[in-house]
């Protein structure tokens, strides 16, 4: 399965991404209700640093982490991953991973956090240049470290771990030799 078909298959699980269920402790709470609407608002006009305080908010009032991060995540797929937009997905994923999600949740924006930096990686070295490989090498091996993390989802999803694996530590290798007088 290719990692769009893969990501399509998780927005449909993505059902509880909904701001019903991120509320789903207090239902009837005016605050958390309140700050949800705001943060959503906010996230649709690409102000995440402004909606995240509000994201919080619902999550201390009660509201559903995971559903929370869930938002988050759509919108960092949607416009993000979906678009090749790698820095506006790196932020989303960031964001949602910033907050207390279970275990099993981690593993996913783990893995969807290591395919982004690594596709923004790949974008950034082209020039194969002393200034591209100084800085994409980290990257190169942060996404490493991350996919590894998001090892047990990506099976779960059907992705090819060992190609993606081989391609990440090709560009290692190959920034390697290029940091390497």
């Amino acid at each position: 399965m290719g990692w769009r078909s893969a990501l399509m298959v998780g927005c449909l699980s993505m059902h509880l991404a909904s701001p019903l269920v991120a509320q789903q402790r207090t239902p009837g709470d005016a605050k958390g209700r309140a700050a949800l609407n705001q943060a959503m608002v906010l996230l649709d006009e690409e102000r995440l640093d402004d909606a995240m305080p509000h994201f919080r908010q619902v999550v201390a009032e009660g509201g559903n982490v995971d559903a929370v991060a869930k938002l988050i995540y759509r919108d960092a797929s949607t416009k993000g991953i979906r678009l090749e937009n790698w820095p506006y997905a790196l932020r989303g994923l960031i964001a949602a991973k910033s907050l207390d999600v279970t275990p099993a949740l981690r593993k996913e924006f783990d893995f969807w956090h290591g395919w982004s930096l690594y596709q923004n990686a790949a974008q950034l070295e082209v020039p194969q240049t002393l200034e591209s490989a100084t800085l994409t090498k980290p990257m190169f091996e942060e996404a490493k470290a991350l996919l590894e993390a998001g090892q047990e989802f990506a099976k779960g999803a059907n992705f090819s771990m060992s190609g993606i694996m081989v391609r990440v530590n090709g560009y290692i290798e190959m920034e390697s030799k290029i940091l390497t007088p």
